[in-house]
């Protein structure tokens, strides 16, 4: 079973620096892959929940190149909210950036308004279908191909869309609608649970993490302990030692 982490890229008033040292306790941890969440505009049904949302694709190229392990993934892109060849183009480039490291989730979306918000309440009805060929497009443009594809809503004649990304065409992309959080599981049976930003999850560290050094799936599993108070003393212990370094 993998472990993956949730970024609270959603969490109002997260910044770059916490998500980062999230992003690195989790890596030297062992666990598998974090995931930021996405959100463009939120409307009235998700003001309370997402009213800050740090982009996911931008901020994974930032975590690209503060990390060479731990795979990075998106939960999840909202397709149908965007132009799919952009998409196609950000996915290629992030698992450059990353050395392979990348998997694109995506999913048809669950908000209307926030489709309204952002011109896009014309292919709300179409959206799931959308999805389903978008990733056909993603398959056709990362293998390399430069002959015509031809979709109901996606096409084009002839193209060149180099560089592929280095999975190629094999880039992995979940494109089912993700169970709710905190129990993501997808059918390799990964598994992922949300975090608060560090210094605001409040709990205790639990004493036992000290002495197991075990990887982060089999802590979890033997001790039950919860994987945000195994990241919240990492990051605490990671402060600490750059905090003596600046002495």
């Amino acid at each position: 079973m993998d472990v993956h982490v949730a970024l609270p890229n959603g969490h109002a008033g997260v910044t770059i620096d916490e998500l980062l040292e999230i992003t690195v306790a989790a890596e030297e941890f062992g666990f598998d892959g974090v995931w930021p969440l996405d959100h463009v505009l939120a409307g009235p049904d998700l003001k309370d929940r997402y009213p800050w949302v740090i982009e996911p694709m931008t901020l994974l190229g930032y975590l690209a190149a503060r990390t060479t392990k731990i795979r990075l993934g998106t939960s999840i892109i909202v397709l149908a909210m965007r132009n799919p060849f952009v998409v196609a183009k950000q996915a290629a480039t992030l698992d450059l950036l990353c050395s392979g490291r990348f998997t694109l989730g995506l999913g048809a979306g669950y908000s209307e308004p926030e489709f309204r918000n952002v011109g896009a309440a014309d292919v709300w009805s179409t959206r799931g279908q959308r999805l389903d060929e978008a990733i056909l497009l993603f398959r056709h443009l990362w293998s390399g191909a430069h002959a015509p594809f031809r979709g109901r809503f996606y096409s084009y004649d002839e193209g060149w869309f180099g560089p592929p990304p280095p999975q190629g065409a094999r880039l992995p992309t979940l494109g089912e609608e993700p169970a709710a959080l905190p129990e993501l599981r997808d059918k390799r049976g990964c598994v992922a649970v949300e975090l608060g930003a560090p210094g605001r999850l409040g709990v205790q560290p639990d004493p036992r993490l000290a002495a197991d050094n075990r990887p982060a799936h089999q802590r979890l599993v033997d001790t039950e302990i919860p994987w945000s108070v195994l990241i919240e003393r990492r990051v605490v212990a990671l402060r600490g030692a750059a905090d003596h370094e600046g002495d």
